[in-house]
């Protein structure tokens, strides 16, 4: 997900998640007030197809599915309860899960899906082979944001503090406070790093926080809302040295 990096620079009203149709790279847009996720095509710009969802599409995330040879979208509509799943060849919805309060992020690792229920406080992890629901575990009130790991790490609204969900044994394993309300959460590929951005009492700051410590960094100018040229360095857990984010 780009919309840590780039601290808020993304627009709310879009949610992209790209797959392959066909060798072809394709950018899937949520469009949360016509309630269809628009596939684009990311070399020409062209629009390919316009797909009806749920109300209120929010969040996607695109993934290979390597039991079935092809990519997949899941979109989150949290107006309507639902999670689609859409697929990215045939540009065509393939399955909804209904059962939902207020789906707000989804994550994929592997061939599960985690989805934050911000309606039930809840974790719902989903086995993208069976497309079924394995697990619903209690997070706390209004979980959003979420990076997934060998831990789920959940931000809530309002909360000045991540919750570590331990997925193996499928409890709560503790909470970390980042020193402000936390706006979004990521995780960096192939590392233990987790990209937070929080608004406290002064200018929004970017931290970025592993199993082994955790650091932050105060940007000198702010965060600019339309910057395009963000730019972030991590560090290596157990370092000392900071993350540092540069806003053009």
């Amino acid at each position: 997900m780009l919309r840590l990096l780039t601290l808020g620079t993304l627009p709310a009203l879009l949610a992209v998640g790209v797959a392959s149709a066909g060798g072809t790279a394709v950018a899937f847009v949520a469009l949360p007030g016509r309630g269809e996720v628009v596939a684009v095509d990311v070399g020409s710009g062209d629009v390919l197809r316009r797909i009806e969802v749920a109300k209120g599409p929010q969040e996607t995330a695109a993934y290979h599915d390597t039991s079935r040879r092809r990519d997949f979208v899941l979109v989150t509509s949290p107006p309507a309860g639902t999670v689609t799943l859409v697929d990215a060849f045939s540009q065509r919805v393939a399955r909804v899960w209904d059962d939902f309060g207020a789906p707000a992020d989804v994550v994929v690792e592997g061939l599960r899906a985690y989805v934050t229920d911000n309606a039930r406080g809840r974790l719902v992890v989903i086995d993208l082979r069976s497309r079924r629901v394995v697990a619903s575990l209690p997070v706390g009130p209004r979980p959003r944001a979420l990076a997934v790991g060998d831990l789920a790490i959940v931000a809530h609204d309002g909360r000045e503090s991540l919750t570590l969900v331990d997925l193996r044994r499928r409890k709560i394993a503790g909470s970390l406070p980042v020193g402000g309300v936390v706006q979004s959460i990521s995780k960096r590929p192939d590392t233990a790093d987790v990209f937070v951005t929080y608004r406290g009492t002064g200018p929004s700051r970017a931290s970025t926080g592993a199993l082994g410590g955790w650091s932050s960094v105060e940007p000198s100018r702010g965060v600019q809302a339309t910057s395009s040229r963000t730019s972030t360095r991590a560090i290596a857990p157990g370092s000392r040295t900071r993350q540092v984010a540069g806003y053009a």
